[in-house]
């Protein structure tokens, strides 16, 4: 699923979105976020020091939450978990179109 800056932006930010109330709802008590631009993709990482691993769930139409990580599966091209001492970081991909290239002229 590729696509332009300007059609995945809403992807971008639903996935930061689900990222971060992730980390909240498992109560952490530091949170970092960051995206990082690639040519390809649009790399976001929320990293937190809450305990345990986010894990899908499969919820019934009734329950009101456990749906984030499918959410984040799906708009992502790829999605992972990394830990670290007393930290994860769970990171998604979102895909754009081709080589963007550089949105900025530098001067010497």
């Amino acid at each position: 699923m590729y696509r332009h800056l300007g059609d995945a932006l809403i992807d971008v930010q639903t996935v930061v979105s689900e990222l971060v109330t992730n980390a909240v709802r498992a109560r952490c008590n530091r949170l970092v976020l960051a995206l990082d631009g690639h040519h390809g993709y649009v790399r976001i990482a929320a990293t937190d020091d809450a305990a345990g691993e986010p894990t899908k769930r499969t919820p019934t139409p009734d329950h009101n939450s456990g749906r984030g990580l499918h959410v984040v599966d799906a708009l992502s091209a790829r999605w992972g978990v990394d830990r670290n001492d007393s930290e994860k970081t769970v990171w998604a991909d979102v895909a754009l179109t081709g080589d963007l290239g550089p949105t900025f002229a530098c001067r010497d």
